[in-house]
């Protein structure tokens, strides 16, 4: 059985650092449209908030998404 991942890959440029995950949940489970996007059991974004010194104000639906692209695209590196 195969899976077709449905986000389109992620690679902010100078990244030094890959992040490997497993396939995210079924569609009626997620919170926004990118990885990690469950906010239930999920703990990732808690941990990258606490990582980054970051407090994300979205949980849900494109803003949710588009905040943490830009957070990754402004780091440079951990």
């Amino acid at each position: 059985m195969s899976e077709t991942h449905p986000f389109k890959p992620f690679a902010p440029r100078g990244a030094t650092t890959l992040i490997i995950g497993t396939f995210p949940p079924l569609v009626q489970y997620r919170d926004f449209k990118f990885y990690y996007p469950s906010n239930t059991g999920n703990r990732f974004w808690i941990i990258v908030e606490y990582v980054f010194n970051y407090k994300f104000q979205y949980w849900k639906d494109d803003a949710a998404a588009e905040e943490r692209k830009a957070l990754f695209n402004l780091r440079k590196s951990i």
